[in-house]
């Protein structure tokens, strides 16, 4: 068997994203994927990662993930923790898991990991393949 190599994207996109998940110890993003990652990209989908900025306290400066129109109300608080150094999630499922001392992950988090992931890639590809300005 020949080993293939490909060319990394362009650009990343929702659709195109794929990622080393450390909990599951796998690729994930690929075809058939779990429930979670598949919420996570209908979050991408939909726009609904954002970073708020709190004027009165900019303490509470964070990533938020508003909800899915028809599908959810609520909007999740995403701050970064500095002790785990990782994103947190307000959500029940994301609580219950540190609360059970479990590994914490949730659609919202992976929707945010993604989304970092997408705009960091496509800023760095974008700056290296675009050609030198010529002085005239």
């Amino acid at each position: 068997m020949e080993n293939e190599t490909t060319e990394p994207p362009e650009l990343l996109t929702n659709e195109s994203v794929i990622y080393w998940s450390e909990h599951f110890k796998k690729l994930e993003g690929c075809d058939g994927g779990k429930a979670i990652q598949t919420k996570a990209k209908l979050f991408l989908e939909a726009d609904c990662i954002e970073y708020f900025k709190d004027i009165i306290d900019p303490r509470l400066n964070c990533f938020i993930c508003k909800p899915l129109k028809g599908y959810n109300k609520t909007t999740y608080h995403l701050p970064f923790n500095k002790i785990t150094r990782k994103f947190d999630c307000s959500c029940q499922y994301y609580q219950t898991k540190l609360l059970k001392k479990e590994e914490p992950y949730c659609s919202h988090s992976t929707a945010l990991y993604l989304f970092l992931k997408i705009q960091n890639w496509n800023k760095r590809h974008i700056k290296t393949s675009m050609p030198s300005a010529e002085i005239i």
